[in-house]
């Protein structure tokens, strides 16, 4: 099993995140699984080397990469180095006030000249906490954007591709139900499960028993920084019936117990706020 890098299913459910932009700096240290949002991710690499499958295209990712994964969109990342990442989310409330109503994903890599412009712009855009954050938000989305959609290569979803959009949204419905099989996602995306599994392998990079398990891993890695539930409970919340086989799976990818990852995430947000 691949050594994960926590991807936290951040949708945007709650009321007061209805029409705001996010921006934050954070750093990708290891495979974050294919996934989607029902937001739009707008992200700079400011430093680091990997790879990311937009949609089916693989797309590397180095100083200057920039790319928009849309709702409709689905993308996994392989970094070769740590990747230190600007990242931009916003609804698609706030897409439509961008034009972006029919935009699909869509990459560039921008020239030294509009990374040594943008990337001072995005960095402290990520920095900001005052009353007019967002305003800076707001610009530095308008900025990036506008340099993308004119200078971008658009990676449209294929039709397997809006089939793992469905696989993924189901998964993400029922990954708690520690019974779910391979046959049930397959039915809900209407699909014999010979052939979802070989789509969903070839789009996913994994078989459909690893991406389940470590999109478990996943979601429990983002409780357990950002929750008070116990270990127990979040091993139960997150679809392993049993406890002891959490332990085993967790520490095989994450290289620590569940206890001292949530210490380390505990310390790394205390640092953070010095």
């Amino acid at each position: 099993m691949k050594r994960l890098t926590p991807v936290i299913y951040a949708y945007l459910e709650q009321e007061e995140s209805v029409g705001r932009i996010s921006c934050a700096a954070h750093t990708v240290n290891g495979v974050c699984p294919l996934h989607g949002h029902d937001f739009y991710e707008l992200e700079l690499t400011i430093a680091g080397r990997g790879r990311q499958w937009l949609n089916s295209a693989c797309v590397p990712l180095e100083r200057g990469s920039l790319y928009l994964c849309t709702p409709e969109d689905v993308h996994r990342v392989e970094p070769d180095e740590p990747l230190q990442v600007i990242s931009i989310h916003f609804p698609p409330e706030t897409a439509r006030r961008f034009g972006l109503e029919t935009a699909r994903a869509r990459a560039a890599k921008l020239s030294a000249e509009a990374y040594g412009t943008l990337a001072p712009l995005a960095t402290a855009a990520a920095k900001e906490q005052g009353a007019y954050a967002e305003l800076q938000y707001q610009g530095v989305t308008a900025l990036l954007l506008e340099r993308l959609l004119r200078e971008g290569r658009e990676y449209a979803a294929a039709p397997s591709g809006q089939r793992m959009q469905q696989a993924l949204r189901f998964l993400r419905e029922n990954y708690a139900n520690p019974a779910l099989r391979l046959r049930d996602a397959a039915d809900a995306c209407g699909l014999s499960a010979c052939h979802f599994s070989a789509t969903f392998s070839a789009a996913v990079g994994c078989g459909f028993s690893e991406y389940l398990a470590n999109y478990r891993l996943s979601r429990a890695g983002a409780l357990l920084a950002e929750s008070e539930h116990s270990v127990s409970e979040i091993a139960y919340e997150t679809g392993f019936g049993s406890l002891s086989h959490f332990f085993r799976v967790f520490r095989q990818a994450y290289g620590c117990t569940p206890r001292d990852y949530r210490e380390r995430a505990m310390k790394a947000q205390s640092a953070e706020k010095l």
